[in-house]
């Protein structure tokens, strides 16, 4: 059996989501260390073209098998274009997670996926005051684990457990967004189908679980 788990998220920058498999086990290890010196190391990689884009939400849908550390995930991203814009829609996505497919508005479109960058064409017709666009990537795979916690499959006394933190530039090892926290959505909506007998731990609000 499966569950449905929905949070809503506000003005929010960074996500934390954490899994057990033992619901009463409150000791969730949801962090881990790394030095000064390693998380100065990572920069920006915002490209000129992100810079002209301007988020609004993000819809975060996943299915999240622990066993196999596999995931997959469809996540829906809207936001406008001004007077600036750009010769393509680029969003930030690991090379080692694989897209299904991404759609424009309601048509699938083609699209480039290399050096971790998603590069969707912008539309071919130049609007002078800019436009909003809706996205939808649909992808699966195992996210690599990078930066200060980017997406975990651990455990914690032995019981397997997932835990996310991201920080700083980490998001795009799991799903595909403008990975720079100088932009920040206005709301955020997490959606994980897990095991039934898993629970999940979110910032946010929780809407309902099924």
């Amino acid at each position: 059996m499966f569950k449905y788990i929905r949070f809503l998220h506000l003005i929010i920058g960074i996500l934390t989501v954490c899994y057990s498999q033992n619901p009463s086990d409150k000791h969730y290890q949801c962090s881990r260390i790394i030095s000064q010196e390693n998380f100065n190391s990572f920069s920006s990689t915002l490209t000129e073209n992100q810079k002209m884009l301007d988020i609004h939400y993000y819809k975060i849908n996943l299915d999240i098998d622990v066993v196999s550390e596999f995931i997959k995930g469809v996540v829906t991203i809207k936001g406008s274009v001004g007077f600036s814009q750009p010769d393509a829609l680029e969003l930030d996505f690991s090379d080692e997670m694989t897209i299904d497919s991404v759609k424009f508005g309601n048509n699938i479109i083609s699209y480039e996926h290399n050096q971790d960058m998603i590069l969707i064409p912008a539309p071919n017709v130049q609007i002078s005051e800019g436009y909003d666009f809706h996205l939808e990537v649909f992808y699966h795979g195992t996210p690599p684990v990078t930066g200060f916690g980017s997406f975990n499959f651990d455990s914690y006394n032995n019981i397997p457990h997932i835990w996310t933190l991201s920080e700083p530039y980490g998001s795009r090892n799991w799903w595909p967004c403008k990975d720079d926290p100088s932009d920040k959505a206005d709301s955020v909506e997490v959606i994980i189908t897990i095991d039934e007998n898993q629970i999940v731990v979110s910032n946010g609000l929780l809407i309902d679980e099924v």
